[in-house]
């Protein structure tokens, strides 16, 4: 599953939680991977990386081997980090050496998610902004769906159009895409549904409390707090997860399965 935006719209932030809720509430294997390797902060997000980045766990670890081609399953996992408190739920951490940028190629990121497509029954990739980089078009093209994300605000969803009316062109017809907006921002659901002919599927509330949450290294969507923002925002991030996994627990199982791994990954971090 593709997670993409032209512009700034909260994309590592909706893949973050996204994953935590489908690892969370199924027996589905999940990985979250950034591809987004201009500002990789899924793993922050996750509550990861806090302090130092671990040079045995990123993208840049397994580099030399994606570059032979020689990378096997038994190497990426060994890359691959646990969420604490969430045991379905595994994350392929960015790309931290920022100058290793161009060492990416398209042959490279087809065998990476070649390899995690037999390791894992759902892959949520984080993507970067321009649609014609590489790891950005590799995985659009290798997706059987696609997330795309949007704000309210008027360049949000002028570069969104852009980018959509040209997926024949791109030669991503094949996608079967659906329209996120997140912080509505000036325009409604009902308004950006008629600016581009799609329905909203699902919208996530901006939420003042997430950078306090993200900066104590919780993850929202486990956070014990009943303040109507994150209400919100976990109420949205539940319709997403939903677009993927419709068959995802409700009511009170939902909820007794968040409390329980919510207390694991505080102890986690104690």
């Amino acid at each position: 599953m593709a997670f993409w935006s032209p512009g700034s719209a909260g994309v590592s932030t909706i893949v973050a939680n996204t994953g935590t809720l489908l690892a969370l509430r199924s027996t589905q294997r999940v990985v979250v991977v950034d591809l987004n390797l201009t500002a990789p902060d899924v793993a922050l997000l996750l509550g990861l990386f806090r302090e130092r980045v671990p040079q045995s766990s990123c993208l840049s670890t397994i580099l030399p081997m994606l570059a032979a081609r020689n990378l096997t399953q038994e190497a990426l996992s060994a890359v691959l980090l646990p969420v604490p408190g969430v045991p379905n739920l595994q994350v392929l951490g960015g790309l931290y050496r920022p100058l290793a940028l161009s060492q990416i190629h398209a042959e490279h990121v087809e065998l990476l998610l070649s390899l995690l497509q037999d390791m894992f029954d759902l892959i949520l990739v984080d993507l970067p902004s321009p649609i014609d980089y590489t790891p950005t078009y590799v995985t659009l093209e290798m997706a059987d769906q696609a997330m795309w994300i949007v704000s309210g605000h008027v360049a949000d969803r002028f570069h969104l159009r852009r980018y959509l009316t040209q997926l024949d062109e791109l030669g991503l017809s094949h996608l079967q895409g659906e329209l996120i907006l997140n912080r509505p921002g000036p325009a409604t659901a009902r308004q950006i549904e008629f600016e581009f002919s799609l329905p909203v599927r699902a919208e996530v509330p901006y939420c003042g409390a997430l950078a306090q949450i993200t900066e104590s290294g919780g993850i929202p969507v486990l956070t014990d707090g009943n303040q109507a923002e994150l209400v919100a925002f976990r109420k949205g991030i539940d319709s997403v997860a939903r677009l993927l996994d419709p068959a995802l627990p409700v009511g009170r199982a939902a909820a007794a399965a968040a409390a329980a791994a919510a207390s694991l990954a505080a102890k986690g971090r104690a």
